[in-house]
C-alpha cells in the first residue's frame, strides 16, 4: 500500500509546482457532505481517487466494491465501466448491500486471524507470507441509505 497518493499538482504563487499527496496508507476512510448543489463534484471525485489508486497499486493487491444503493445513474458513471480486474462487485439494492458486506466481513475476520497472528499488518503479511492478501476499498454511494442491516458490519470492515 502506497503511503502517499497523488491526486494532482498544488501550484504556488511564483509558479513552482508541488505534487498534491493524499496520505493513503493510515486512512481507515473518506467521506464527502453532500448537498443540492455539489453532487456532481464529489461524485467525479471519488471516482478521480478509485482510478489513482487503481493506477498507483497492482490489480491483485487491489479488489473494488461500488456501492450506489439509490441507482441515480450518475454515481460512479465512468469507474463502474472498469473491468472485473478492477471491480469486485457492483451493488445497488438493500438486500445486495447486506451480502456484501456480510461476504466481506467473513472474509476480513479469516484475513485478520490468518495475518495479524504472525504478521504486524497487511503489508507485513504480503511481503513476508508468499501469499497475496488484496486491499479491500468501498466506494459508496448516498451513505448511510441502504445499509440499515449493514452499520456494524461496515464500521467493523473500516
Amino acid at each position: 500500500m502506497p503511503e502517499l497518493l497523488k491526486i494532482g499538482n498544488l501550484k504556488t504563487e511564483d509558479g513552482k509546482v508541488f505534487p498534491a499527496l493524499f496520505p493513503l496508507k493510515d486512512l481507515k476512510g473518506l467521506s464527502f457532505t453532500l448537498n443540492d448543489t455539489n453532487r456532481e463534484e464529489v461524485n467525479l471525485s471519488l471516482q478521480y481517487l478509485a482510478l489513482q489508486i487503481i493506477q498507483q497499486l497492482d490489480d491483485k493487491n487491489l479488489k473494488i466494491t461500488i456501492i450506489d444503493p439509490k441507482k441515480i445513474g450518475t454515481n460512479f458513471k465512468y469507474i463502474r465501466r472498469l473491468s472485473k480486474t478492477h471491480i469486485e462487485e457492483l451493488v445497488f439494492d438493500e438486500d445486495s448491500i447486506k451480502t456484501s458486506i456480510n461476504n466481506n466481513f467473513n472474509k476480513s475476520i479469516s484475513i485478520i486471524n490468518e495475518c495479524l497472528t504472525h504478521y504486524e499488518n497487511l503489508d507485513d503479511y504480503n511481503e513476508g507470507s508468499g501469499s497475496i492478501q488484496p486491499y479491500r476499498f468501498f466506494f459508496i454511494a448516498d451513505f448511510p441509505y441502504g445499509f440499515r442491516d449493514s452499520l456494524d458490519k461496515l464500521n467493523t470492515l473500516i
